[in-house]
């Protein structure tokens, strides 16, 4: 699913139960201003939430023992697929049938504003209380939109227009005329939602709502403002971006003017909306994998002395031999670490339980266990020389591809074995001394051999499993030149 699909599902999945919500709880209820904020309230965040990135985190292990990954995921050329080849057919006629419809909306929005302000210009207008009269013989409805308000002369008595600009000037004064390009815009992005359509009807008719409430505020007569509507009855609405005096003219709606005023303290069921949106939060969040570092066992730790410090002292080169001065020499999880001089040269004293972590701008990260370092590195003066090799980044464009990070990683999978298996020999060796020195019987070393057994054998089939999915790499990468080769 692409992510504008995404977008827009889970926009409407939003709009619709805060269109439920509202339909239960403000329908039927007076709280008119309330019930105008809270509509527009959900179309906005409607099209907010999906654009809210809330995330978990998902930690999967990262032992390579539980199956290589598929190599398939990394089929797609680097981004130059055509339309069919990212969405398919079916996509890109959805994809047709989405913008073609959101244009059709565009260009009736655009057709609307055209002929309000045909009307304005060929028309004229007269100022009246400050509002700008449009006289038109097009319209027999009148109706408003920013500050003017459209009205047919041989269709208004002059006793009714009293009544008529009252009920526009309520529409101007709140400026309805904003909730109705707002309304608009959204139905051009979701014009495929019936629920955006639900909100618009449900927006006017709390306009209408709004400004008959004003007029029998300012004292004009229930009855007679009733005659001046049911007189506008026959009459169609014009165009849909305007306030009109006739719009859901029902009994519902002459029924609303007269019932008794919802008390202010009902609005406490807005606090149901907290819970929607929460849990809309909550369905849009998407999981963040991070894989755990292995944990490494140390198959001899019953017979290991207790730790101590040791001093280290390596030398980074590149594959040219040349010293890499100014990279960093640190111990995992603290602050303790040095920095290679001028020759390439670091000493640090660490403990032999530490992870050593060595980096420099340029070259790949480099993991070493301190047995690691014991076991490779020559002694002299109490001290643990090692001459370490530093690769450099692969790169592509400026970027490590998918492929080569892939490799990258799986290469350090095999660099990690192979450093655990040469700690494994020197167990044994030392498995094998303390046989030879009589400190365990040899009941005590086949018990121990046993695990040093089972362990030579765990480590060997996963190195195995690493050389076999490399050479799968090895393969694809070779594939892909070949293919780049046919295609220059």
């Amino acid at each position: 699913m692409t992510p504008l699909n995404l977008l827009l599902i889970k926009a409407s999945l939003s709009m619709m139960m805060l269109y439920v919500l509202y339909w239960f709880f403000f329908r039927s209820e007076t709280l008119f201003r309330i019930s105008r904020y809270y509509l527009l309230f959900s179309l906005i965040i409607s099209i907010l939430l999906p654009l809210i990135s809330i995330r978990y985190t998902v930690e999967l292990s990262s032992d390579i023992s539980s199956g290589s990954p598929n190599l398939s995921i990394f089929t797609r050329d680097n981004g130059r697929e055509d339309l069919y080849g990212m969405f398919g057919a079916t996509g890109v006629i959805a994809l047709v049938l989405y913008f073609s419809g959101a244009a059709a909306f565009l260009f009736r929005l655009l057709w609307q504003l055209t002929i309000l302000f045909s009307l304005i210009i060929i028309n004229g207008n007269r100022v009246s209380d400050g509002l700008f009269i449009v006289e038109n013989n097009r319209y027999s409805v009148p109706f408003s939109f920013l500050n003017f308000v459209f009205i047919n002369p041989q269709h208004i008595s002059t006793d009714e227009l009293d009544n008529i600009i009252a009920h526009e000037k309520v529409h101007i004064r709140e400026r309805h005329w904003l909730d109705l390009l707002i309304v608009e815009f959204l139905t051009i992005i979701l014009w495929f939602n019936p629920f955006v359509w639900l909100f618009e009807r449900s927006i006017k008719q709390n306009h209408e709502y709004l400004a008959d409430e004003g007029v029998i505020a300012q004292g004009y007569s229930v009855g007679r403002y009733h005659s001046v509507l049911i007189n506008q009855l026959m009459g169609m609405e014009v165009i849909g971006l305007t306030n009109n005096l006739n719009y859901s003219l029902n009994a519902k709606r002459l029924k609303m003017m007269k019932k008794e005023k919802t008390p202010k303290q009902r609005a406490y069921k807005l606090i149901w909306a907290l819970p929607v949106i929460t849990i809309l939060l909550a369905a849009f969040s998407e999981p963040q994998y991070t894989y755990a570092e292995p944990t490494k066992k140390d198959v001899t730790s019953e017979f290991a002395s207790f730790a101590k410090d040791i001093t280290v002292a390596v030398k980074l080169q590149d594959k040219n031999g040349d010293a890499i001065p100014g990279a960093n020499v640190t111990v995992k999880g603290t602050k303790k670490g040095a920095v290679t001089d001028k020759n390439g040269y670091a000493e640090l004293t660490i403990n032999e339980s530490d992870v050593v972590l060595i980096s420099s701008v340029g070259f790949q990260d480099i993991v070493l266990e301190s047995k690691v370092i014991t076991a490779k590195g020559t002694e002299k003066d109490g001290v643990f020389n090692l001459a370490i090799t530093m690769m450099a980044k692969t790169e592509s464009n400026g970027e490590v591809t998918e492929l080569e990070q892939m490799e990258k990683d799986f290469k350090l999978k095999s660099q990690t074995l192979q450093e655990e298996i040469t700690v494994l020999k020197s167990k044994y060796a030392e498995l094998e001394a303390a046989v030879k020195e009589g400190k365990i019987s040899e009941d005590e070393m086949n018990n121990k051999r046993k695990s040093l057994d089972a362990k030579k054998k765990e480590l060997s089939a996963k190195q195995l499993e690493v050389d076999n999915t490399l050479k799968k790499i090895a393969i694809k990468k070779a594939a892909e030149k070949a293919g780049e080769k046919e295609k220059k």
